[in-house]
């Protein structure tokens, strides 16, 4: 994504972070661990 490229448009580090982040929330949302069920359930914010 545009998001993840550098001053010079290459893709680093940072890119495989952010998409790490987005792959691991999707995948709790799917699995109903998503920022709306997870106070009720588990009291954590």
């Amino acid at each position: 994504m545009f998001r993840d490229s550098d001053a010079e448009g290459l893709i680093g580090m940072r890119a495989y972070l952010y998409y790490f982040q987005d792959m691991s929330t999707e995948h709790l949302y799917h699995m109903g661990k998503g920022n709306d069920s997870l106070p009720e359930k588990y009291g954590a914010a």
